[in-house]
């Protein structure tokens, strides 16, 4: 059985470029894509592809990435099409084939258990990226909320994450105009999910209602903490690094995708802690996202090769509050009114922790939170980090 999209068929793409037979070829369109409409491909029988292609091997199946001027998800979201330039060179990176920013490839390569996919060709008519299928599996947080995991393997995978996440911010620190002009122009993203995180504030928060002024500037503080002009600890990151771009696979392997958006980063991991305000979540899913959590922070500490300075600390405060409140839109399951009311406060409270001044922390307002996210967010923010 072949589906696809109502806007593109897969299905002659393939007949036409490969010169095979629609039956040869089965095009499964992958739920969860956000931003492009995304499928894999397999296969009759192992496909040698053309020689232009970067592939030498036979494949049984490839993962298609499409991108159109707007969202696929949200077709009135105009962004970018270049952002496919953008993964194709970040895979080539990655794989080491374009040594141009250093410190990427060879943090990659220290973390073996860690995938990402290989580029395969980037058809730039049809705006096409064909990569690796890294298998099927779950995203991060639909593995740990059904899957129920034991506490090494979460310990496992968050050390590997861990590890490669601050090699990467760490080898790639300050990078150069030069690099970064070649890279994502993270404001587009950065700007959507500042702006929509204000929307959610205005229409799902109380306070809003009640002290519009006051949520006002906790809304202008994250526009301007999260103001990419105003990083003074600049560093390449996946910038769309959230738990919908790690992959378990059902071997039990560590996969990240969606290199789209790869220029200058933030931390925060805020899409974890959703898992803690999510109504149906039990108390073993509370244990084993403080368990990843825990094990993810000790390591990207350790890996660090600079303490946690006190920029880093209010921008993380501000980047994780930001998810939290827009998380509950685009997390794995619906959220229900009690819990994203509950989400958009601890995502509130966040924004008032991050503190009024530059590189101040309101410590009195930190400890407001939920113990549950505190006890996470405090690896990060502790005097002493």
């Amino acid at each position: 059985m072949t589906s696809s999209n109502p806007t593109f068929d897969f299905t002659p793409y393939f007949t036409t470029i490969l010169s095979i037979a629609p039956n040869e070829v089965d095009v499964q369109v992958l739920s969860g894509g956000y931003t492009n409409l995304t499928a894999r491909a397999t296969f009759s029988r192992p496909m040698n592809l053309p020689t232009h292609f970067n592939l030498p091997t036979a494949i049984s199946s490839v993962i298609l990435k499409r991108a159109t001027p707007y969202m696929h998800a949200i077709p009135s979201q105009a962004v970018p099409i270049d952002r496919q330039a953008v993964e194709a060179r970040a895979l080539r990176i990655l794989q080491g084939v374009e040594p141009s920013v250093p410190g990427v490839a060879q943090g990659l390569a220290r973390v073996p258990t860690l995938r990402v996919p290989q580029l395969v060709f980037h058809d730039t008519e049809q705006n096409i990226l064909w990569m690796t299928d890294l298998g099927e599996g779950k995203i991060l947080t639909e593995y740990i909320l059904s899957d129920s995991p034991s506490k090494s393997k979460l310990e496992e995978l968050a050390d590997a994450l861990g590890r490669f996440v601050a090699g990467l911010h760490g080898g790639t620190k300050n990078p150069s105009p030069e690099t970064t002009s070649t890279l994502s122009d993270s404001r587009h993203l950065f700007g959507f999910l500042t702006s929509d995180a204000a929307r959610i504030i205005r229409e799902e928060s109380p306070e809003y209602r009640n002290d519009p002024d006051g949520m006002q500037m906790l809304v202008d503080r994250m526009y301007s903490v999260l103001d990419p002009e105003s990083n003074l600890e600049p560093c390449l990151g996946m910038v769309d690094f959230w738990a919908g771009s790690t992959l378990v696979s059902t071997d039990g392997d560590l996969g990240l995708l969606d290199w789209e958006y790869f220029g200058l980063s933030d931390p925060g991991f805020g899409h974890l802690h959703l898992c803690l305000l999510f109504a149906e979540d039990s108390a073993e899913i509370a244990t084993a996202v403080q368990a990843f959590l825990a094990k993810f922070a000790s390591t990207y500490i350790a890996t660090s090769s600079d303490t946690m300075s006190a920029q880093f600390k209010r921008r993380f405060l501000i980047t994780h509050g930001r998810e939290l409140i827009v998380g509950t839109e685009l997390f794995v399951r619906t959220f229900d009114a009690a819990s994203k009311a509950r989400s958009v406060e601890a995502g509130l409270q966040c924004l008032g922790a991050a503190g009024s001044e530059d590189c101040t922390i309101d410590r009195d307002t930190l400890k407001t939170l939920p113990a549950e996210i505190l006890e996470g967010m405090m690896l990060f923010l502790a005097p002493d980090r």
